[in-house]
């Protein structure tokens, strides 16, 4: 789902069974300091090749997780929907970011051990530059939303013009961020546990 649609493939690399989804802003390329070795991993510009344009095109896409040519042989199911690509849920450079972040008296040492392997210097441990390094680190890997909700930075960057694109309107709020329980739950709990219905307003 992720390749260009209609890619015509000359790279050798990317196959052309793409639905061009999760495409990648500009912006977020660009943020990437250029000699960072995770930008052209996890952003790929097909300007090789030529493809249809989809919803919210860019021209950039999430190189992670790109059907590689020959990357679902073997396959007993859908070949569209089963190339070979791990999941990437926890990380070793998670922990390092994630005791950086909490406060470790390692944290400097951590945040540049990340660092170092992108093949960057070093900047010092604040805040502002963990969630930062966790941006580049983790991009597509579904992290970012919450590491926003739990820094208390989505008020301030869930709006249009910042991590929402440019043509749609950010609609982030306090309220968002607790889910509300499925309905089935608080049937089973007989009523005693209670909706967020804060959720639900605006």
């Amino acid at each position: 789902m992720i390749l260009p649609r209609g890619y015509k493939s000359t790279d050798g690399i990317h196959d052309n069974t793409g639905w061009g989804f999760c495409t990648v802003r500009k912006s977020t390329f660009d943020s990437y300091d250029p000699a960072d070795k995770r930008r052209d991993v996890s952003i790929w510009e097909p300007g090789e090749g030529t493809y249809t344009p989809g919803y919210q095109d860019t021209g950039y896409f999430l190189g992670k997780y790109a059907g590689r040519i020959g990357g679902n042989a073997g396959q007993i199911a859908d070949a569209i929907l089963n190339y070979n690509n791990n999941l990437r849920l926890y990380r070793f450079s998670e922990v390092l970011l994630n005791a950086a972040e909490l406060g470790s008296p390692n944290k400097q040492d951590y945040l540049d051990r990340v660092r170092k392997r992108a093949g960057l210097e070093s900047v010092p441990a604040t805040l502002d530059n963990i969630i930062q390094e966790r941006a580049w680190e983790f991009l597509g890997e579904g992290k970012r939303y919450w590491d926003l909700i739990r820094t208390d930075l989505a008020k301030s960057l869930l709006v249009k013009g910042n991590e929402i694109p440019d043509d749609r309107t950010g609609n982030y709020t306090d309220n968002k961020k607790y889910l509300p329980f499925p309905q089935s739950e608080i049937d089973v709990c007989h009523g005693t546990l209670k909706q967020n219905d804060q959720y639900f307003s605006n």
